[in-house]
């Protein structure tokens, strides 16, 4: 996957934003891989500025409660992961994806540490 600097991202986000042109345009013109990259920095940059396009260096850890808490907003609204993802602050769509596969597959238990969630998985499953 290709990183893009902040500098870079940042161009390409003032040329939309100054009208310089669409989606499409702009991502032939500066070469991104995709159209759905530029529009995900736009979105970024709108909802949390310059910060939404820094890449963070670290994993943030989220407490189960946050996950279940998210998951759950999820799959009781008709919002999208990216409508959810803004909504509680996150820069990652995909991240509600994962959480939701996890508590599809492991229930309340999902969020648990893996060693906790394995045994117990192993259990009900005997």
């Amino acid at each position: 996957m290709a990183k893009y600097s902040l500098i870079f991202k940042l161009k390409v986000v003032t040329a939309y934003l100054n009208g310089e042109g669409g989606y499409e345009y702009l991502t032939k013109k500066y070469g991104v891989k995709t159209t759905s990259q530029v529009r995900r920095w736009i979105s970024a940059f709108k909802e949390f500025g310059k910060d939404g396009l820094c890449r963070k260096r670290n994993n943030t850890r989220y407490t189960s409660e946050f996950k279940l808490a998210v998951v759950e907003s999820y799959l009781t609204s008709e919002l999208s992961y990216r409508q959810i993802a803004l909504q509680y602050g996150l820069n990652n769509p995909s991240l509600i994806a994962r959480w939701k596969s996890d508590f599809m597959k492991y229930g309340t238990n999902a969020f648990c540490r893996a060693t906790e969630r394995t045994n117990t998985y192993h259990e009900s499953n005997r």
